[in-house]
């Protein structure tokens, strides 16, 4: 009868280990994908893919390239919808540092055949200032705007807050 326990915890022993093994290979194999969407700009538009690929493996413009909007901003998972569709087409909008190596790339764009992107320079994007007061809906469901539901390095929230300063985010339909 102790035998049996033994043989008993033996097997729930090795079918558990068997279970984390597949875990751990599962796990791995979402990594090297996510790995590999970030490094290829998956998701993003053909031209977009094809100008951040193609800058990234020459090392072009690496003192003022940014990136695209969507990769420059984080927050949490619950307001993953309400921001991606408060940005729309934007989100595959490239941020630059200025306006100068703005000529430079769209060059390379028509010299390379890679299609037509959207830049958006930080010293040139301004945006309006907003002093409406969503104090009093917080209550009623509103969340806020959406440019203070993300978060993002210092010098870029200025991009952010033109891209979704106006839009107000609410918890639901029927707070909207």
């Amino acid at each position: 009868d102790n035998f049996n326990n033994i043989n008993l915890n033996l097997n729930t022993i090795l079918k558990k280990s068997n279970e984390l093994k597949n875990e751990y290979e599962s796990d791995i194999l979402k990594k090297k994908t996510l790995i590999n969407i970030i490094e290829n700009f998956d998701g993003y538009s053909k031209s977009v893919k094809q100008f951040m690929n193609f800058t990234k493996k020459r090392n072009l413009f690496s003192n003022s390239l940014i990136g695209p909007v969507g990769e420059n901003l984080s927050l949490k998972k619950e307001y993953e919808i309400a921001i991606s569709v408060a940005l729309g087409g934007n989100i595959q909008n490239i941020i630059v540092k200025d306006e100068k190596s703005v000529k430079n790339m769209i060059d390379l764009l028509n010299n390379e055949s890679l299609g037509r992107v959207t830049f958006m320079p930080i010293d040139r994007i301004k945006s309006y200032s907003n002093n409406f007061d969503l104090s009093p809906f917080k209550n009623s469901g509103i969340l806020g705007f959406a440019d203070q539901l993300i978060t993002t390095k210092k010098d870029l929230q200025e991009i952010f807050k033109f891209l979704l300063g106006k839009i107000v985010i609410a918890k639901d339909y029927k707070s909207a």
